[in-house]
């Protein structure tokens, strides 16, 4: 190998292993083995998002599964709110697994921060992560009360 594929890799190997160390502090993540976490992390992009925009609207099959990092969406039912996610979900990755549609709309209430998987790596990502297929974990339960930090009322 040449030097400067050595430069490469070892630069490849350093932002990895600062993605790892990243989703460590996400509960999800947090004991995860740290091997598993390097690899998971070179299979999820960090994407921001502001209020307001679209995660999952109800009737379509997920493309790019996630789980929130940080912030909220508000899920709606025919368009009225009905609940929330948060940093302790994932969307989109049961309804992958299922090959289902999802059943609400899934639209972000602030702005949001969120570990999308690589649509052809959720496989690899869920043998590495296993616990993100959890119950508590799913998008198919959410949560019907308000986060204590969120406006009153769920919003519309």
């Amino acid at each position: 190998m040449d030097l400067s594929g050595l430069h490469v890799l070892r630069a490849f190997r350093a932002r990895r292993d600062r993605k790892a160390r990243e989703l460590s502090r996400h509960p999800l993540f947090a004991r995860v083995p740290l091997v598993q976490l390097g690899r998971a992390a070179s299979l999820v992009d960090v994407v921001r998002v502001s209020a307001g925009t679209t995660l999952a609207r109800q009737g379509l099959r997920p493309v790019e599964p996630f789980v929130i990092k940080a912030g909220w969406a508000r899920v709606e039912l025919d368009g009225v709110g009905v609940s929330f996610v948060d940093r302790h979900q994932t969307v989109g990755l049961s309804a992958w697994v299922d090959r289902v549609c999802f059943g609400a709309t899934v639209v972000a209430a602030s702005p949001m921060e969120l570990y999308v998987v690589q649509p052809s790596s959720v496989r690899t990502f869920l043998e590495l992560v296993p616990s993100a297929l959890a119950p508590e974990w799913s998008d198919f339960a959410p949560r019907a009360v308000q986060p204590r930090w969120a406006p009153q009322g769920l919003p519309q």
